[in-house]
């Protein structure tokens, strides 16, 4: 089995334990509730490390076009909404719950310029961004924003790396 499995077990065993999930004669009642509840968790939490892992090999990425030259095309197929203004590229997602805590920028990648932010909404819920942006002007190109799918391609033009979108 693997960790994610071994994990998601463990996880079960503890909600049927702490939640009360056994009635006065021993047996289970809501489990199928709980159930449906952790795999919604599970599916957010792993669209939430999909995002994440996408926008730190986007850095990467343009890290290592900057300094070898070339051209690279990445595809994107996250539930999600991205945006590039011409400094920055950022990726909003929607979730009942967050991994990260409320307020301001947390560093999201070990050695990487991905940050994130969630904001709690009003109606439930929270926005949350994960946003790549540089110290330094590096980035270049003309503004897009897409949904859900589409290929980047990034390549370096002179001393900057040009950032284009092709849905």
């Amino acid at each position: 089995m693997n960790w994610l499995k071994i994990s998601l077990i463990l996880l079960i065993v503890g909600v049927v334990f702490l939640s009360g999930c056994v009635n006065k004669n021993g047996s289970l009642q809501n489990i199928e509730n709980n159930m449906d509840a952790l795999e919604e968790k599970h599916n957010e939490r792993m669209i939430f490390i999909n995002a994440t892992d996408f926008m730190v090999n986007l850095d990467e990425t343009i890290e290592n076009i900057l300094v070898e030259g070339g051209q690279k095309y990445i595809s994107m197929n996250v539930p999600a909404e991205v945006t590039f203004d011409g400094e920055k590229i950022e990726m909003k997602i929607k979730q009942k719950g967050s991994v990260i805590a409320s307020g301001g920028w947390v560093l999201l990648g070990k050695d990487s310029d991905v940050q994130g932010k969630a904001e709690e909404l009003s109606t439930g819920g929270y926005d949350i961004t994960i946003q790549l942006k540089y110290n330094e002007s590096i980035l270049t190109g003309n503004p897009f924003n897409f949904k859900n799918t589409g290929i980047i391609k990034i390549e370096r033009i002179g001393e900057k790396v040009r950032v284009d979108i092709y849905e």
